[in-house]
């Protein structure tokens, strides 16, 4: 017998929240520029890389883990008012404009690209510093001779590099 048929109300369907759903409804001018976006070169350029680096790990160490987007967001937000906006105001950063940045940036491949080309480069430079190991002559005089390792790794990390350069330019011109 169905619900109708005891007079009963049908139970309740499961649905899916709308794909524009947000944890946060905003219309404000504010949400449409993403401080970090906006700000982040000036940001580090003040001085205050080690308070950029903490907010882009806090998000990195808690995007994946079993908290909720309010309570990341929340947690970006006190970083940022404590760590960079009390020594030099940029503005208020919404919180829907947080979580508008989380999200973008932890699933867009161009940005990924980016970070990673940026620490392979870093790898690199790491790499031109040991790639000759000085060994002192009988003569008082130095020898340079390469580390083959080192040279080696550096190759392929120079090939890596550039590969992820050119398909960066491929999506572009897409």
């Amino acid at each position: 017998m169905s619900n109708e048929e005891l007079g009963e109300d049908p139970p309740p369907r499961p649905a899916r929240a709308p794909t524009d759903a947000a944890p946060y409804d905003s219309d404000d001018e504010e949400d449409q520029q993403c401080v970090f976006c906006v700000y982040g070169p000036d940001i580090r350029a003040a001085g205050q890389t080690d308070a950029h680096a903490e907010i882009v790990d806090l998000i990195k160490k808690h995007h994946s883990n079993a908290i909720s987007s309010r309570e990341l967001v929340a947690i970006v937000s006190e970083a940022y008012e404590q760590k960079i906006r009390r020594y030099r105001d940029y503005g208020p950063w919404s919180k829907r404009s947080i979580w508008n940045h989380i999200l973008h940036h932890m699933g867009d491949a161009d940005i990924q690209t980016n970070e990673n080309a940026a620490n392979i480069l870093a790898q690199i430079e790491a790499l031109r510093q040991v790639a000759w190991t000085k060994l002192p002559g009988a003569d008082g005089r130095d020898t340079h001779t390469p580390a083959l390792g080192n040279l080696k790794l550096m190759v392929e990390l120079i090939k890596t590099h550039n590969g992820m350069l050119n398909e960066g330019r491929k999506r572009a011109q897409k």
